[in-house]
């Protein structure tokens, strides 16, 4: 089990989401995707527990 305060890089989203940076940038713009989390001031994160939702919302969408 992933804790709760995991955090994915930008390089996991890749695989994880199989989307480009690009195509994820575009999404957050619209509001269709979990916006970073700032760690510190040259890192951002992303919750593991929003991305994982986000994932499982558009399986229950197909």
């Amino acid at each position: 089990m992933v804790p709760a305060t995991a955090f994915y890089s930008e390089k996991q989203l890749d695989v994880v989401t199989s989307l480009s940076r690009a195509t994820r940038w575009r999404l957050r713009q619209c509001g269709d995707f979990p916006k970073p989390v700032q760690l510190s001031p040259g890192r951002v994160g992303y919750p593991v527990y929003l991305i994982d939702a986000w994932i499982s919302e558009r399986l229950s969408d197909a």
